[in-house]
Parts: C-alpha cells; structure tokens; sequence
C-alpha cells in the first residue's frame, strides 16, 4: 500500500441477465405528504390514538400505537404526516435472498420491508448489499435502476427507483444503509470520512461510545481487494487508489479500505 499526500496539516493523514423493472416498481411522479390533518389517507380510527390503514384486499387494520410491528408503526408515522399509506402483499425476492417481506405503498410507491428479530439481525441483513447497492451476497441485482436501502429499528426498507422525493421522504424516517454514488465522482476528504463514518454505525454494534479520526490518508492499495485478502474470493493484483482510514472506538480501532468512489468500502482489522 503506498501512500498519498493528503494537504498540509491533514493528519487526517449480487450474474443474472439485466431486465426492467417490475410493474409494480414502477413509481408515480410524486410522494411528498401533505401535513394537513385533512390530507388523504388519514383515516379516523375507531380506537383512540390508533392509525387504520388498508391491506391490499381492502381490509382496514387498526394499528395500535403502545404495541406496533415495526412495519405498523413506519406505517403510522407516514399516515400521521398526511400520506396515504396501504400495506401490500408479502414477497419473497430470489434476487434477495428469498427472505420473507412485507410490501408498504406509500402514496403510490412502494416499498420493500423486511422485519427481523432485533436491529442485530436487521444491520446483517442490510450489510449483505453491497456499499452502493448495486451487490446482493455479491451479486448484481437483476435490474437497471438504483438499489436504496434504509435501517428503521429492527426493520430494513428497499426502494429501487431514483425518485428525489421518496428518497427524500425515507432519509426522515430511516438511516440509510447504502450510498450510491457515480463512479467518477469527485470526493473530497470530508465527504469520505462522513460515509466511511455512516457505513460504520449500519455496520457495526457501536454502542455510546463515540466514533473518533485517528488518520486518514490517500492510497495506492496493491490489489483489487484494497488489500483485505477476505473481502473476495479472487483478487487481482493491480494498483488501485483510494481511501485508508483509522478510528478509535473505546479501546479498540477500526480500520477502512474504501476506493476512490467509494463504491466498496472494506473493514479490517488492526492486528
């Protein structure tokens, strides 16, 4: 690994074929929420402080606010902020791993949920798409447009699509797990630290204790594997610039290898 000049002071030294979408992936043009308490989809509930949305046979569900399901209760924050909200059917997608899901549409988009046990298992399920969502266990998802992923407690949210204000709408409810990002982007020093810095916190189990910048410098890694010999299988030995940074977290050190894009970001350890 040879090392870059960073500026002065800076320490700181999923092969399937690609098809179209899905009708029902398909989006309409708009999913901004009206905050009046008269917009569509807010329904009144027969029990006091509950939400109702509708299942997609048209049943109404009440959803009770001191015991929600984590996909009642996403779906009740939506609702309380004026958007109409339907549950859709449950799913099982080959393409991701044909883990069990639940479909939520939100003033016509939808989404993808899965709900686990605990935000553990949630956070490892969210770890096995690639950095920029394009990779599922390795493999590249089975369609043109962008894989975003979002953590909410224990559930993990997929929308595919590239629709601002859904997106927009996700980032208030959930934290993101994946970063898509152009493969030619220019990225400075502080924007590596703040996504290596939010790859971290969906990754890991880091408690209270707080994330602190030991050094980070600019690279040139020996191999295509950034030089963490256990983030694949095959590894081509060719020079490849990117990011190495270090973080100290209690007493123990957490090291990234990210290339320039940041497209993959590898975790290794410091012995």
């Amino acid at each position: 690994m040879r090392a870059e000049a960073v500026g002065p002071g800076t320490r700181d030294a999923m092969a399937s074929p690609m098809i179209r979408t899905p009708l029902f992936l398909l989006l309409v043009s708009s999913i901004a929420c009206a905050s009046s308490p008269d917009a569509p989809g807010v329904t009144d509930s027969e029990t006091a402080g509950a939400t109702t949305v509708v299942g997609p046979d048209g049943s109404e569900t009440h959803l009770d606010p001191n015991d929600p399901e984590p996909i009642d209760a996403l779906a009740s924050r939506f609702s309380e902020d004026g958007c109409q909200v339907d549950l859709g059917e449950g799913f099982e997608r080959a393409a991701i791993g044909g883990e069990p899901g639940q479909r939520l549409v939100v003033d016509g988009t939808v989404l993808e949920t899965w709900t686990f046990e605990d935000t553990r298992s949630a956070r490892a399920f969210a770890a096995r798409f690639s950095h920029d969502g394009r990779l599922f266990d390795g493999t590249e998802t089975p369609w043109l447009e962008t894989t975003r992923v979002w953590l909410h407690g224990r559930m993990v949210v997929m929308f595919v699509g590239d629709e601002a204000s859904a997106i927009a709408l996700l980032d208030g409810y959930a934290i993101r797990a994946t970063m898509p990002v152009q493969p030619d982007s220019n990225i400075g020093p502080a924007e590596v630290e703040s996504r290596v810095r939010h790859e971290a916190l969906v990754r890991f189990d880091l408690g209270e204790n707080p994330l602190v910048l030991v050094a980070r410098e600019r690279v040139v890694f020996a191999d295509a594997c950034l030089e963490v010999r256990t983030a694949a299988e095959v590894c081509d030995d060719v020079e490849t610039p990117g990011w190495r940074l270090v973080f100290a977290h209690g007493d123990d050190q957490l090291i990234a290898h990210t290339d320039e894009s940041l497209s993959r970001i590898f975790w290794r350890s410091n012995s």
